[in-house]
């Protein structure tokens, strides 16, 4: 049974409206006349391969991405790096109307999801990156694939245990605190067996929370795994690379700023950003930038340097074994500062905690590069120097503070 094509054949071409002479015509094409007008006829054999029959219409999926998609794209691609600037800046996110702001932002990037998937569906459209990596690593090791699977089943299955957790807890819960009046109104239909919350006005704020960090996760996975960059798994995401430089670049400014404010002000006063004084924690020692706590600073710091050591080594080996440059040809020097003002931030805001942590991921990390097998024996040296240069800033500007703290 073959499958026939019909196409439109120029009459003008052809001596005679019976007697079809065309230099296209193979095995598998015949010319047929319907009321005159002449037609090629294509005919498909069933026995050729699978590869060469072309499918049915509306199973043939996009290789091109549609429009709608992009700007969904191009949407998430903002409203995370806003959100990835406005987060420290509003006070660390803990006042109730920048915890909101990223709520809302969360869900907005939930409505883009949800958006895009509906798109790839209608338009059958398949990122052809991500679907030849799944085949070559299909074909080299069906294992990670499956581990793959199972890892973002497992991941799915606990996030939504926990969503249900607390939505259970707020909706049976026993009781609703005031904080104004510091009393307690208790619930009579409850079940004792179910998790149960006694401040329900606190739990459906946590559960909004909760759900807002959910569908952040999931919105970032699926803007970084649909990049269209390079096939090469060696080198680093494009749009992480991007996301990864602009949370270092943050918190590097973050850093500085904390820094002359913590000299700008006196032993007794301080204010966040020399704008507002805090209710609590007013002497500038308990202060650090935008954040009232010194150790939610240096917490939010020992998450980024790290990422920036990480970053610098990475982009120091594409320049050298895949783009055929040298170190310094980039922009991953940007990050040397960047490193030394945010690993030297910890000690310079007293953070008894923050500090230890600090020292002990540096302990990690130097062994990590230790064990790295690298032809880069520049960049190990690099990073060293930075390393010595960021603990340096930090005795000389906080240790000051800090050792009567320690003496405790």
């Amino acid at each position: 049974m073959s499958v026939p094509t019909t196409r439109k054949i120029d009459r003008a071409r052809f001596k005679s409206p019976f007697k079809i002479t065309c230099p296209l015509c193979n095995p598998h094409q015949v010319h047929q006349t319907k009321k005159g007008i002449h037609f090629l006829k294509t005919t498909q054999p069933n026995n050729l391969p699978k590869a060469e029959k072309m499918p049915p219409k509306k199973q043939r999926r996009k290789k091109r991405e549609p429009r709608l998609h992009k700007l969904a794209n191009k949407l998430t691609e903002i409203l995370i790096y806003f959100m990835v600037i406005f987060s420290p800046w509003a006070f660390g996110t803990t006042e109730s109307w920048s915890i909101w702001t990223i709520n809302i932002t969360a869900y907005t990037l939930g409505i883009l999801l949800v958006a895009k998937w509906v798109i790839r569906w209608k338009t059958r459209y398949i990122h052809l990156k991500s679907n030849n990596a799944k085949i070559k690593s299909n074909a080299i090791n069906y294992q990670i694939g499956l581990i793959y699977k199972i890892c973002n089943l497992l991941v799915v299955i606990f996030m939504l245990l926990l969503l249900g957790y607390i939505l259970t807890s707020a909706v049976n819960a026993r009781a609703s605190f005031n904080l104004n009046t510091l009393e307690y109104t208790y619930f009579e239909i409850t079940n004792k067996n179910l998790p149960h919350s006694f401040n329900a006005n606190g739990t459906w704020f946590v559960f909004w929370q909760y759900l807002g960090l959910v569908i952040l996760f999931w919105s970032i996975r699926d803007w970084l795994t649909r990049n269209a960059g390079s096939e090469n798994s060696d080198i680093i995401n494009s749009r992480l690379k991007k996301l990864l430089y602009l949370i270092c670049l943050n918190g590097a400014v973050l850093a500085l700023e904390g820094i002359i404010q913590r000299a700008y002000y006196n032993d007794y006063n301080g204010e966040l950003l020399f704008l507002i004084e805090p209710i609590i924690n007013k002497g500038k020692i308990s202060q650090f930038g935008p954040f009232a706590y010194r150790s939610n600073a240096a917490s939010y710091f020992n998450l980024i340097w790290p990422l920036g050591i990480g970053l610098f080594f990475q982009l120091s080996q594409e320049n050298m074994n895949y783009l055929k440059g040298r170190i310094g040809k980039g922009p991953e020097l940007i990050l040397i500062p960047c490193i030394i003002l945010t690993m030297s931030a910890p000690i310079i805001s007293s953070s008894r905690g923050g500090s230890l942590v600090m020292i002990g991921l540096l302990i990690i990390t130097a062994v990590l590069i230790f064990f790295v097998k690298t032809r880069l024996k520049f960049v190990n040296i690099t990073i060293l120097i930075t390393i010595i240069s960021a603990l340096s800033a930090g005795y000389f500007l906080g240790w000051e503070n800090i050792e009567p703290r320690f003496a405790m």
